[in-house]
């Protein structure tokens, strides 16, 4: 409903991501959905997309075992800086045997699908987002966000002594 995504939209994250994300990742997960219900669709995916790249960082620094979380965007944090040796998802995924129904494998390519279609044109100017295609960029962000907390949170759970 409407009131629900004014008032929480985080709702509409998994349980485990509801508990598990940052301050910061819920506030802007919690815009976006004000936003939506306010029909201000392009700024409902660029809350969305703030939120999906602060989860897709820590994740990242999990995987990657980096002692720092790094600031970069979707596309280096799922390929990596080569000109820096720098370790993105996929090198990880390679690494632990290039399996294509591991959890990272479907990350990796949803991460993909949506710096492509939506966090990549939605930074720039020229593009505005419709109804429908807002509601696409929030739902997949709430589905992203969502698999790599549960994947987070496993990977955290299997390095504890």
């Amino acid at each position: 409903s409407a009131r629900a995504l004014v008032e929480c939209a985080r709702l509409h994250l998994s349980d485990d991501a509801q508990k598990n994300t940052s301050d910061s990742e819920k506030v802007d997960f919690d815009l976006a959905g004000r936003c939506y219900a306010l029909d201000l669709h392009t700024a409902t995916g660029f809350h969305a997309m703030r939120a999906l790249e602060a989860e897709a960082r820590r994740y990242h620094k999990v995987v990657t075992a980096q002692p720092l979380e790094v600031d970069w965007t979707l596309n280096p944090l799922i390929n990596g800086n080569s000109g820096r040796d720098q370790v993105g998802l996929r090198d990880v995924w390679k690494k632990e045997g290039a399996k294509d129904d591991s959890p990272l494998f479907l990350i990796i390519g949803l991460l993909t699908s949506i710096a492509q279609i939506y966090r990549n044109p939605i930074m720039h100017p020229e593009m505005t987002l419709d109804e429908p295609s807002s509601k696409q960029v929030f739902d997949t962000g709430a589905l992203a966000i969502s698999a790599m907390v549960a994947d987070r949170k496993k990977r955290e759970n299997e390095a504890k002594p």
